[in-house]
């Protein structure tokens, strides 16, 4: 630490062997001069007064100090009578980190107004420390507002009035996951689904940070919720028309893995339902009907149709049940690699009969 005392006029009348050593550094370093009394003032170019209790800290910047760019002091005064008492302490570095910070800082402020994901940071005593662009468009809370560093409950009430929040009735609930969330331990962690009045579908992580501060983060999933609404409908559609279908029928994949069943081929092959979206393969499935039949090549030409090997061509080939049952096998392309195998009945061969029954009707045949 560098001390020093200072007269009326600024001129140095006592410092210590760290002033000293640093001021002969700095005439040796600039000149061919050597030590004298009293040292230069290498502080007197800045204007450090002193308040009206006797104190002050001020922030000084020297050049070219041992190679050094810069070096910043933190230079305290003291009055004692009519002198100044000074201490000056090198801060070099933490002037360099909070520089560093600073810039950390701005890219990260810079990296979350480009998020379309909301961001609220509550500081230790739930104040609003910070928030991006996304959050104003999210929760249409006024900037004046979140610029005024409200507490959380203050900014969940406005939230709730603005209508960007779950119904009432879920509220006190969440506020108290939310309380749970402020005391939570530093691997806890809030993650729910909103699904607001207006339609739209919010997924909201909370996630406690260092120094007790908290972050929230709002998305909106609308998109994604609609989409996987509508794709669950479709498999929903598709599993009903395929269930509306008196044939028999499988859609195989591929890779050989069995995708959808319809309730008569459950009926046909005594495959329980509960087994109708869990993943089977093939070769598996190929057993329950092996065991079912005459002894047939439709099999193979089933492997080699899902495979692609000699074609995607749509075939038909006749079945043999054991229990004396004639079956159709249909095997018929869909996209994506995808095949549907379907088993119908074979139609009854009802033709003699008919023709019997005409010869006995018509006058020439009688004859």
């Amino acid at each position: 630490m560098l001390i020093w005392k200072e007269d009326a006029t600024r001129q140095i009348v006592w410092a210590n062997k760290s002033y000293l050593n640093l001021v002969d550094s700095l005439i040796v370093a600039q000149s061919d001069i050597g030590p004298t009394w009293p040292p230069r003032n290498i502080f007197s170019r800045f204007d450090i007064p002193v308040d009206e209790q006797g104190y002050n800290t001020k922030r000084v910047r020297l050049d070219s100090i041992e190679g050094e760019a810069e070096t910043w002091f933190e230079v305290s005064s003291v009055r004692r009578g009519r002198e100044i008492v000074r201490f000056a302490v090198d801060i070099t570095a933490v002037v360099r980190a909070e520089a560093t910070q600073r810039a950390f800082v701005d890219t990260l402020s810079k990296t979350f107004a480009q998020l379309s994901i909301g961001l609220a940071i509550f500081g230790r005593d739930r104040r609003l420390l910070s928030f991006n662009p996304a959050l104003l468009d999210l929760t249409g809370l006024p900037v004046e507002f979140l610029s005024s560093r409200p507490q959380i409950r203050s900014v969940l009430d406005r939230m709730r009035e603005a209508r960007v929040l779950p119904e009432p009735k879920n509220y006190l609930s969440w506020r108290e996951e939310l309380a749970a969330l402020e005391s939570a331990a530093e691997n806890g962690s809030y993650c729910e689904v909103w699904s607001l009045p207006n339609g739209s579908t919010y997924r909201v992580t909370g996630r406690p940070h260092p120094n007790g501060a908290i972050a929230l983060l709002f998305e909106d999933v609308s998109a994604d919720v609609s989409l996987t609404r509508r794709f669950r409908t479709e498999i929903e559609l598709a599993h009903a028309a395929l269930d509306g279908m008196r044939d028999a029928a499988v859609v195989i994949s591929s890779t050989g893995s069995v995708v959808i069943r319809n309730k008569a081929y459950h009926d046909l092959w005594g495959i329980a339902k509960d087994r109708g979206m869990s993943p089977v393969d093939l070769a598996d499935e190929a057993v329950e009907w092996q065991q079912s039949c005459v002894p047939t090549p439709v099999w193979a030409m089933i492997r080699d149709f899902i495979r692609g090997q000699g074609g995607r061509d749509p075939w038909e080939e006749p079945l043999s049940l054991l229990d004396g049952r004639q079956m159709i096998c249909r095997a018929t392309p869909l996209p994506n690699g995808y095949s549907l195998i379907s088993f119908l009945k074979a139609p009854e061969i009802a033709q003699p009969l008919a023709l019997f029954m005409h010869s006995r009707n018509h006058p020439v045949a009688a004859q």
